[in-house]
């Protein structure tokens, strides 16, 4: 188990080494905002203030807090409920500009499967 975790903190901080926080976004970041909806789980909201991006789940309290760029369209989360599993989260662009979809991934490779990220696709609550 400690080997398990030793290797999960390395692979988290490799993973940070490799990110390249000058490359993107590709929006402002107020292209980013909005609600979004996944089918299973609900709507998400992504919110600004100032020049960062926040995150709320709506369905779920205590699960918020701000978005850490980490390059491209890629954010981090950074959860204000201490203990919550950080992800990944990255929005994928409609050829015009428009943010498409979001997916996550949890940080850590060896997150408990009750973070199911992986398992969500968020798409703009206002579009069919």
């Amino acid at each position: 188990m400690r080997q398990e975790e030793a290797e999960a903190r390395q692979a988290v901080a490799t993973s940070t080494k490799a990110s390249h926080p000058g490359q993107g976004p590709s929006l402002p970041m107020a292209g980013y905002v909005g609600v979004y909806k996944d089918p299973w789980y609900g709507t998400i909201t992504i919110g600004k203030t100032g020049n960062a991006l926040s995150i709320r789940f709506d369905r779920s309290p205590g699960l918020d807090g701000a978005l850490e760029h980490v390059q491209h369209d890629t954010f981090r989360t950074r959860f204000s409920t201490p203990g919550y599993e950080d992800a990944y989260v990255t929005f994928a662009l409609k050829p015009d500009g428009r943010v498409d979809r979001i997916s996550m991934k949890a940080v850590s490779p060896v997150a408990d499967f009750s973070w199911d990220y992986q398992d969500l696709q968020f798409t703009p609550a206002g579009e069919p």
